[in-house]
Parts: structure tokens; sequence; C-alpha cells
């Protein structure tokens, strides 16, 4: 599925009537598709249903939804915010006999909120992807009221949040701070990062069934990872295979601070498939962990100019079959440093086919700039919005305002895939290709999430996997452990790192079994 921009959702839209499809047609497959999803999510007859109505398409689908839920026997209502005596879909309303009024800022006591009141499912299809803040006034006061949840409706935007522009991410202080976005045909960029990824909510999806072959499709090159994808992606393990044939990861790290850094990568790249894990760290870690993931083979780094080179050299080159994850736990030490002096040195990083390096590693280059144009084809970037501060010399805030933007101008400069942690992980690769995770919890907001990330995303590599796929792939377990634990447990709290790769195993079991996994807290897939 794309991530657009305005002006290409403009495009499917224009290339799909010259293909056949009338707008008209569009707004019934959109309207129907949303009251299905209404009526799905909420399958109680009883369920009341008012839709906040604007001037736009927004407007119309929401109208079309609204009868869709009448005829199968909701109780609906029309908040009108803009005249549209002589539009075709009021006609709608009229011939369903749906109650309709005006909307009233000025009154507290109207007809208007008394539907808000006694509704259980607010639509929201008042501004569309044409808007750009500000808010007119006259909306304030209302979106403020909701937005304070004075009604205890659930807010369910249609392709959009009222009050946030679609292609910046911006969004005005009342933006209409929505529950779920059911985004229309294709993800819209502004909704994945900024404030209007914060009033977005659950981004779900329904798509038109349109031409396949727009012309459009082909110079899109973002994309938001489907299910579907990735079980493309996923190769099949062969029972007639041995541990060498999945290969070797590496993971060079830790120290007397981060002890558990190392076994955390270490683990999730044994769960995601790898064969052997040789874990390279300090004296003091091996002593303090190596007892709790017994399958790890162990080395130790000393922080020695000549040690340390011997130690990379004898691991060189970097067989097809392997993986070098650098950076888990490593601190800023001196040890920790002279060992990364001699693992960017050019004579072992010009051997080494495409490291992981995450973490210290990270904040290792931000120091020494120089070695990010130097980094092997296709090597694998793994910060958070931190650690790319850090790497681009610029506030975590520049770096959240325009994250997809930022790693993909990265990506293209250093020539290396990055993965740009955090709501909607971005991922980034050198050829322009984009792709964002439909993952956005707090579940995984927890120190040692990133490095069974970057451990799992190792593990693939050492399996054959392209640094890409591998990168797409292990985004999309590590997101989907996250969500399926929140979906279990109903919060987002109490999970910690450790616990994440415990949930691979349900992963692997539906696609090899060819089963579909239950609904993501915040994400589904939908066709119409």
């Amino acid at each position: 599925m794309e991530i657009v921009t305005i002006s290409e959702m403009r495009q499917i839209e224009t290339e799909g009537f010259e293909a056949g499809t009338s707008y008209a047609a569009m707004v019934c497959m959109v309207g129907s598709a949303i009251a299905k999803r209404i009526a799905e999510k909420f399958p109680s007859s009883d369920v009341a249903v008012v839709g906040l109505i604007g001037k736009g398409n927004n407007g119309a689908d929401t109208i079309v939804a609204l009868s869709e839920l009448k005829a199968a026997g909701r109780k609906v209502a029309a908040v009108m915010t803009a005249d549209r005596r002589e539009d075709m879909y009021c006609e709608i309303l009229r011939r369903e006999a749906i109650e309709t009024v005006p909307f009233d800022p000025a009154s507290s006591s109207n007809r208007c909120f008394d539907l808000l009141r006694e509704a259980d499912v607010i639509l929201d299809g008042i501004f569309g992807i044409g808007f750009r803040p500000p808010l007119p006034d006259r909306f304030r006061s209302f979106f403020r009221r909701l937005n304070a949840r004075n009604f205890a409706a659930e807010i369910v935007a249609v392709d959009c949040a009222s009050g946030i522009h679609c292609d910046t991410g911006e969004a005005d202080e009342d933006a209409l701070t929505a529950d779920e976005t059911i985004a229309i045909h294709a993800v819209k960029i502004g909704q994945l990062f900024g404030k209007a990824a914060a009033v977005s909510g659950k981004i779900t999806t329904v798509r038109m069934d349109l031409a396949p072959d727009l012309p459009v499709y082909s110079r899109i090159q973002r994309r938001w990872l489907t299910e579907s994808f990735i079980r493309r992606l996923i190769q099949r393990r062969p029972d007639i295979s041995h541990k060498g044939a999945f290969g070797m990861t590496r993971v060079f790290g830790g120290c007397e601070n981060y002890l558990g850094a190392v076994s955390l990568s270490a683990e999730a790249a044994y769960r995601i498939g790898a064969g052997l894990v040789e874990i390279i760290s300090s004296e003091t870690v091996r002593n303090a962990v190596g007892g709790r993931l017994i399958e790890v083979i162990w080395d130790v780094y000393s922080g020695n100019e000549n040690d340390d080179r011997r130690l990379l050299e004898s691991r060189l080159p970097d067989k097809e079959r392997s993986a070098w994850l650098v950076g888990p736990g490593f601190g800023t030490g001196r040890e920790a440093t002279a060992f990364l002096d001699q693992f960017f040195a050019p004579e072992i990083l010009g051997k080494m086919r495409c490291p992981v390096i995450d973490a210290d590693a990270l904040n290792y280059l931000a120091g020494h700039a120089e070695l990010l144009k130097r980094l092997p084809p296709n090597a694998v970037l793994t910060p958070h919005p931190g650690e790319m501060a850090r790497l681009c010399g610029c506030s975590i805030a520049a770096v959240q305002a325009n994250r997809i933007r930022l790693a993909e101008e990265k990506a293209r400069e250093w020539n290396a895939i990055v993965v740009l942690k955090g709501a909607y992980t971005c991922i980034a690769a050198p050829d322009g290709g984009t792709y964002a995770a439909p993952f956005a919890n707090a579940v995984l907001a927890k120190a040692g999430s990133g490095d069974v990330l970057s451990g799992s995303i190792a593990g693939l590599i050492a399996q054959g996997y392209a640094p890409l796929d591998a990168a797409l792939a292990a985004v999309w377990f590590h997101g989907r452990a996250g969500d399926i634990f929140r979906r279990k447990s109903s919060e987002n709290r109490t999970m910690i790192a450790s616990e994440i790769t415990r949930y691979y195993s349900q992963i692997f079991a539906a696609f090899e079994s060819n089963q579909n996994l239950p609904n993501p807290a915040c994400f589904s897939e939908g066709n119409l």
C-alpha cells in the first residue's frame, strides 16, 4: 500500500476517473467501506453514529456511510458544518430520512449537542486532504469540547483528522483528535510524523477498487508495510539443513553499565532464525550474563589496538552467511572507543559486507562524520530520534518534525539503509525506496527494545536476506510482537524488552499455516 503526498492522491483519483471509475462511484465505495468498518468494530445494533459533515468529499463519504449504517439497523444522524443544500448527497439524507441538524457553535443546548452526547461514534468528515491550518475560528471551541472528551463517543476521522496538513505533518493547536483515522486508498505522508501523527489516532485503511495499472503508481516510492507484503519476504526454512545454513550473527558491544544489551540482541537473532550467534564483549559482560544465554559463543575484546585488530581480522572477510552488529550497550568508555577505532578502520571496514550499526556505534559515527560516507554499501543504521539528531547535527524536534524526508535524505547521502525508529518506524533505502511500519505503540517504548530490533535485523541478514528485506521484516516482526502483547493484555505499560521475541513464534506459526493474525491494535488492511 502506498504512502502519498496530497498531489499524488489527487493524481490517483484523476487517473482512476480517466480509467473509468466515476467520482460518484469512488464516494460510494469509500462510504460503504467506512460503514463496514464501523459495523465490524461496533457490532451492536444499539450503536448511535453521528456524522460531522463538511463541504468536501470527506463529507460525501460520511453521508454514504451513514446511509449504509442506517440500512444495517444503526441509529444515525448528521450534523451539517457546511451548506450542502444543493448537493446530490444531501438528497440521500432526505431520502433516507436521516436526522439532519445544522452546526451551531454559539449554543450548547441545541439539538446538535444533544445528538453528540447520545452518540457512540462520531465520524469526522469536516475537512479533507486539501485543508491547510489554521482552523476557522468558529470550529475552535467545538473542537476543544470534543478533544476534552466531554462526549463519550469514539471519534473516527474519515481519511484525515480535521485540522491537519496531510503533507507537512502540521496540525492546528485545536485540531480534532481522533481515536482512529480510516485512511482512504493510501496513507497520507503527513499523518506519520509531527503533530498530525499525534492527533490521527490508530491508522486503518480502506482501498478503492481502481484500475491496478494506473501510471501514477510507478512513480510513488513510499510504501506502508502490510502483513501480506511481509509474508512474501519470509523464506521457507528447509528441514534438511544444519545450523551453518542459517548463518552466523556476530554482536559487538556491551559494557559494565549496559550488561544486558548484547544478550537481548543475541537472543533476538536466534529467535528470528539465525543458526549461530557470537557475542564479542568485555570480560565484565561475559562474566555477568554469560550464563543467561548458554547457546551463545563468546569472545572478549581488550581495548588494546593490536589485540582488537587481530580479533577482527580473524573473522574477516565477512562471508555471505554472516552478519555483524555493532553498538548495543557499548558505552563511550576508553576500551569501547578504542575497539571502535579498529572496527571502523578502512582496512577492516572495507572487508565487511553490510554491518548493522546501532546505539553507541552510531554515537561514535556522529563524532567521526567522515566515516558515514565510507560505509560498505547497504550498511544498516538503526538510530532512534536522539541518535539521528546527533548524526545530523540537529535537534530531536527537527528530526521528529520531518522524519520520513530526513531519513530519505540521509539514506542517499550515506548510501546506507536508515531505520529511523519510533512511532511508524521509517525504513529508507539509498535507491529512493521508503517504507513506514504500521505501528505506533508505547508498549515498545522501553530500554532494550532497540537492541532486540537490531539483533533481529542482523539475524535475518545472517540467514541470507537482503539487508533491506531484513530491515523491513525485522521492523514488522518487532512492531507486531508489541501489538500482539497489547491486544492480549489490553494495556501498553508492562512489557519489557526481553519479552518481545516471545511473540515471534506466534507470527511465524501463522505464516507457516497460512492463517491470519488477529487485527493489530493500530492497523488493519482493507480492500473495497
